[in-house]
């Protein structure tokens, strides 16, 4: 891709509505990630959907049933 190209995707993007958020305590975090046995990258999104009450969007099983055992809903992709 040419670099132009690449600073006008970065320039799209930018323009998103896009929050920043604390994913939180890291103990917790990691007791998410070993009680369903998923990765940390995988359990910052489940705690961003539990903090936030918001659904969570995915289509990976482990990660969908982490998501249902924490009473999060599915929107689905």
């Amino acid at each position: 891709m040419p670099l132009a190209r690449a600073l006008d995707i970065w320039a799209e993007l930018q323009l998103l509505p896009i929050r920043y958020m604390a994913i939180g305590d890291i103990p917790q975090l990691l007791g998410l990630a070993v009680k369903h046995n998923l990765s940390v990258y995988d359990c910052c999104y489940l705690q961003a959907a539990i903090a936030s009450r918001l659904p969570l969007a995915t289509n990976d099983k482990k990660l969908m049933d982490a998501a249902k055992a924490n009473h999060v809903a599915k929107m689905t992709p």
